[in-house]
């Protein structure tokens, strides 16, 4: 017997069973695709073939900024390099105490030779010189436009140096020549040298460190007397005991020194010309003495005493005939090396 199978629609029962599987398929497929979705997205996350090519990238964009901050840096270290070794050259030069052209104008002929003249200015250059000394100071500065760096808002470096140079003579000796001659007498000369020499030796002690100053006095007129003390240490003929001069020959003016094993002619004591330039201050008979007696006309050696030496410039007085040749003679001969030997028994000496 055959049965005709109604359609949902027809039968008179509900079509429930239908309708739930069908919804429980579509619910089926949805659960399956967002597995399928999260199943992708965890691969995702949990992939990490392509960190490094991430962090590649940052190490590399990072060396690029470093490798151009290097660039800029180097171009500023080669100026400034430049300017510091041609500045230090330059002040060197300048502070030398045997240039004789101007200390500015060398230090700014330097940076010029070197192609670095205009980082340099006469303002930038400070020269301070004494009797003894020299110190040049220089400051040169310049400017290099970054390439790389401006990208961090750094668009200039300013390359700068600075150099001092200082020449000093640690001692100083001086031999300072006076002329008390006849003519001194006139005009008053001998106030005006008194008061020269004078300022002259303060001058010296202002500037020269204490202990490392010597000065020697010469007064000469028509001899030079050397005194009884600083006499004794040369090999004299011993002629007489009346005073203590010495006759120079001309060969003994082509060096410096004064030997003190060679045999020195002494001088006469008397003078014939001496009665023209006849001095009242000296004692009877002197004006025809060539070689003074008085201690105020002789040497005073090595002195590092100033009242001492004011004490024998203030007790100068004029007269007799004029040779500047004896006095530059002992003037240079006791800044002779040859002279240490008197000097050091002097010292011994007390």
């Amino acid at each position: 017997m055959w049965k005709t199978q109604k359609s949902c629609a027809e039968s008179v029962m509900p079509c429930a069973n239908t309708e739930g599987a069908a919804t429980r398929r579509l619910r089926s497929r949805m659960r399956r695709r967002a597995l399928t979705r999260f199943r992708t997205l965890t691969r995702f996350r949990d992939d990490e073939s392509g960190a490094m090519f991430v962090f590649g990238l940052l190490m590399l964009t990072g060396m690029l900024v470093v490798s151009g901050m290097s660039i800029d840096v180097l171009r500023y270290e080669m100026l400034r390099s430049r300017l510091q070794n041609t500045l230090d050259a330059a002040t060197l030069a300048a502070a030398n105490l045997d240039q004789t052209q101007d200390p500015t104008s060398v230090v700014l002929d330097y940076m010029d030779k070197a192609g670095l003249g205009d980082y340099i200015t006469a303002s930038d250059v400070t020269v301070t010189s004494s009797i003894n000394a020299r110190t040049v100071t220089a400051t040169a500065s310049g400017q290099v436009n970054s390439i790389f760096m401006s990208m961090l808002g750094v668009d200039t470096l300013d390359p700068s140096a600075n150099s001092t140079a200082k020449e000093a003579i640690g001692n100083v000796e001086i031999s300072l020549v006076l002329d008390v001659s006849g003519s001194m007498n006139t005009s008053d000369k001998i106030g005006n040298l008194k008061t020269a020499a004078t300022q002259f030796v303060s001058k010296m002690f202002n500037t020269v460190d204490p202990g490392k100053l010597s000065i020697s006095i010469i007064p000469y007129a028509a001899q030079v007397t050397a005194g009884p003390e600083l006499f004794s240490y040369f090999n004299t003929t011993k002629d007489h005991d009346y005073s203590y001069c010495v006759d120079f020959s001309s060969s003994d003016f082509t060096q410096t020194a004064i030997a003190l094993t060679e045999k020195i002619q002494q001088a006469a004591n008397w003078d014939p010309w001496g009665t023209s330039y006849h001095s009242p201050w000296l004692d009877p008979g002197s004006s025809w003495r060539v070689c003074p007696l008085e201690s105020s006309r002789y040497i005073l050696p090595f002195s590092g005493t100033q009242s001492t030496l004011d004490s024998m410039i203030d007790g100068l007085k004029a007269g007799g005939n004029t040779s500047i040749d004896v006095g530059m003679k002992w003037g240079v001969a006791l800044l002779d090396p040859a002279a240490q030997p008197i000097v050091s028994d002097m010292i011994n000496k007390g």
